[in-house]
């Protein structure tokens, strides 16, 4: 029983963690080979195709090789009250208090010598995210939240807390399962600076689908989350001229602020599992 355990681990994490690694590999190569004139402009296209196709369907394909029922895998049993939602919303709404304070810090703290690459691996992200999801036009808009924050919110929502961490969830402790789906999750979008922001919404959405015995709350969450930074860059918000020019002790206050709110948001959402 316990190699049998460790065999289903083992799979469950090896496969997550390939998918999620290359499931942008065969647009990219559409895109280079067949389509490099046009490369910008089905860019979007593509990276939504290659979600539904490579990341959604493996996940599908994967949960049906496990020895349990795909209604348990991918949580289509619950019915979570609308609470949930409520306390996610509020682990959303604190995690943007917390990073305030993070991103302050971040920059009052990193030494000279790193700055000059911290400022331009930022800068690689944002034209990476601006190439990807930059619209100029309301239809544009629409096309954008469906490839940033529809099709992540569904695919990665099956992959990471449905398929990996309810998976996790059947031999290990919750909380334990949890972690394990967050830290891959993090890992895999490779952007240093925002590891401990990505960890805190993949633990908020991985307590969510844990207490609602559902991925309808991290869904909503996930595709909240995404659809602001969507939105704001299509009004040209700028977060770095949002954040105030205050000192260190006072950010420290926002980072520690909302990381107790964050907290008790967690703590409240994991106590409601029925």
């Amino acid at each position: 029983m316990q190699k049998e355990n460790s065999n289903i681990i083992f799979f469950v994490l090896v496969s997550s963690v390939l998918v999620s690694l290359m499931y942008s590999i065969p647009g990219w190569l559409i895109l280079e080979y067949f389509f490099p004139d046009s490369r910008d402009e089905l860019l979007p296209y593509v990276i939504g195709l290659s979600q539904l196709l490579f990341l959604l369907t493996p996940a599908l394909i994967l949960g049906s090789k496990l020895p349990y029922p795909l209604k348990d895998i991918f949580r289509l049993r619950g019915k979570p009250g609308i609470h949930l939602y409520i306390a996610g919303i509020g682990g959303l709404a604190s995690m943007r208090i917390f990073a305030i304070g993070y991103m302050i810090l971040q920059e009052k703290l990193i030494p000279d010598f790193m700055m000059e690459y911290y400022k331009d691996f930022e800068k690689i992200v944002e034209e990476a995210y601006s190439n990807l999801l930059n619209a100029d036009t309301p239809e544009q808009l629409v096309i954008s939240l469906l490839i940033g924050a529809l099709f992540p919110a569904v695919c990665e929502e099956f992959m990471f807390r449905g398929y990996l961490q309810s998976t996790l969830e059947k031999k290990l402790y919750p909380f334990l399962a949890i972690g394990i789906s967050s830290v891959i999750f993090a890992s895999i979008h490779f952007n240093p600076v925002e590891f401990i922001p990505l960890m805190m919404i993949s633990i908020l959405l991985g307590t969510s689908a844990y207490a609602g015995k559902s991925l309808k709350v991290p869904i909503f969450l996930h595709l909240i989350n995404n659809a602001m930074v969507v939105v704001a860059m299509y009004f040209a918000v700028e977060e770095e001229q949002a954040l105030p020019d205050i000192d260190i002790l006072p950010a420290i206050g926002f980072l520690l602020g909302g990381l107790i709110l964050f907290s008790a948001c967690i703590i409240y959402i994991y106590k409601q599992r029925s």
